[in-house]
């Protein structure tokens, strides 16, 4: 929750490489979740290149609030799911996105207060690729953030969301 920077929508299937993906690369994944006769799973195929952060975001609603990390960094990167956050909704799943399961869930961000909180990671990277399974839920207010790392130190944050107008994505 960082006011006017929350993000109102579904979030599922959140990577983090610590390397640029190739246009092929993003487009192979994209091609995967839509097809049903695929013959790598779609998260087996997130996990190929090694994403330094990989959270399939499909915890049970009952379960403790943890965004289990399968990526690089294991478990010492595991999310916290806070106040505000829906878990276990719907999220891409068969048949609209036929490569992920019938079941696939996502969290439900509330736009006021909801987001997954994430250990500092201290990456220092000259390119890296944030991928992930969005669903706006309407319009977004000006930098609400899908993703962002604010510095303790300085008034600065540095992540992926909508630009001033709310329509369009940003990285900042």
């Amino acid at each position: 929750g960082y006011t006017g920077w929350d993000y109102n929508g579904q979030l599922d299937e959140f990577a983090l490489y610590t390397s640029a993906l190739s246009a092929s690369d993003v487009q192979e994944h994209y091609n995967n979740a839509k097809n049903a006769s695929r013959t790598t799973p779609y998260p087996d195929l997130i996990k190929q290149k090694n994403p330094a952060l990989y959270l399939r975001l499909d915890e049970p609603s009952l379960q403790i609030p943890v965004a289990v990390n399968s990526g690089t960094l294991g478990s010492a990167a595991d999310g916290q799911i806070l106040t505000g956050v829906i878990t276990a909704r719907p999220g891409a799943q068969n048949p609209a996105f036929s490569g992920f399961e019938a079941t696939n869930r996502a969290v439900y961000l509330n736009g006021a207060n909801g987001f997954v909180s994430m250990p500092a990671q201290n990456l220092n990277l000259g390119e890296a690729t944030i991928a992930a399974w969005i669903k706006r839920d309407g319009d977004q207010p000006a930098r609400a953030a899908i993703m962002f790392n604010r510095s303790s130190t300085e008034n600065m944050a540095t992540g992926l969301g909508f630009l001033d107008s709310g329509n369009g994505l940003s990285y900042h």
